[in-house]
């Protein structure tokens, strides 16, 4: 039987889910790694891009977004935003840097600031 600990990171500020089709800004994660196991359980702090109130969403991650989001947490880059895109249990991510995306975009363009 796995041993269970939980981790978390508050250097996910600069991240933005889709997941459900709706679009998130995520604060931090917290990870109930469960060792030996290929699925653990993940809550993102996030508020939904659209406006509301910040709500955790629980979610089954693999093993592999779990080692991507613990390499995300060691680069330290504050500029670098992780885009994420869960849906059931597979995922696809990609990194921008927000002063490249600051370029292109004027205030009345907030909706394109979700790549």
């Amino acid at each position: 039987m796995g041993q269970t600990v939980e981790t978390h990171s508050e250097n996910v500020r600069h991240a933005i889910l889709s997941y459900k089709d709706r679009v998130y800004y995520v604060s931090t994660v917290r990870v109930r790694f469960c060792e030996g196991k290929e699925m653990h359980r993940a809550i993102f702090h996030a508020k939904d891009a659209a406006g509301g109130e910040p709500k955790d969403l629980d979610l089954e991650i693999s093993q592999k977004l779990y080692e991507l989001l613990v390499e995300y947490t060691k680069i330290g880059n504050s500029d670098l935003i992780l885009v994420l895109r869960i849906e059931n249990k597979e995922y696809s991510w990609g990194m921008v840097h927000e002063s490249w995306l600051r370029m292109f975009l004027s205030k009345d363009t907030v909706a394109s600031y979700i790549v």
